[in-house]
C-alpha cells in the first residue's frame, strides 16, 4: 500500500477513535451525574405568637422556592436559601414586589424559628413553625 494511503487511513482511524472516545466519555458522565434531590417541606405555626401561618417549599441543595399563606390567608411566593449550618434567608413576594423576609434557623427537631421583617425592615415579628408531613391551607382568591 502506498505510504500516502496508509497515512490517510491512519488519520481517519485516529479521528474515528477520538470521536468514539468523546461520545463514550459524554455518555459515562451523564450516567454518573446524580439526579438532584428535591425535598418537599411543610410548616405550620404562628408569627408574633398569635397570627397563624403556613409555609411549604421545595429544597434542592441550598436553594428553596415555595409559598406561604399569611395571616390574612393571602398566598405569597418564597425564594431563598438554607445553608449547611441550617440557617436560612427566605424572601416573600407578592408578584414582583418583596413583602417580607424570613431569617432564622432550622432547629434540631426540624422546626423553624426566626424573625420575619417587612422591607426595609420597619416591622418585625418573631415566628415559630412546626414541621408537618403535609399541609392544606385555604387561600382567598382576590380578583383585581
Amino acid at each position: 500500500m502506498d505510504s500516502g494511503i496508509k497515512l490517510i487511513v491512519g488519520f481517519v482511524a485516529l479521528v474515528l477513535s477520538i470521536v468514539t472516545w468523546a461520545q463514550f466519555n459524554e455518555e459515562a458522565e451523564s450516567i454518573s451525574k446524580p439526579t438532584p434531590i428535591i425535598q418537599k417541606l411543610f410548616f405550620e405555626g404562628s408569627i408574633g405568637g398569635k397570627y397563624a401561618m403556613s409555609m411549604s417549599f421545595d429544597r434542592m441543595g441550598d436553594d428553596v422556592t415555595g409559598s406561604v399563606v399569611n395571616t390574612e390567608k393571602n398566598l405569597r411566593t418564597l425564594k431563598g436559601s438554607i445553608g449547611e449550618d441550617k440557617t436560612f434567608l427566605i424572601h416573600e413576594y407578592d408578584g414582583d414586589k418583596m413583602t417580607g423576609t424570613f431569617e432564622g434557623r432550622i432547629l434540631s427537631d426540624g422546626n423553624m424559628r426566626g424573625i420575619w421583617s417587612a422591607p426595609p425592615g420597619g416591622k418585625w415579628f418573631p415566628f415559630y413553625l412546626e414541621r408537618k408531613p403535609r399541609i392544606l391551607a385555604s387561600v382567598d382568591n382576590k380578583l383585581n
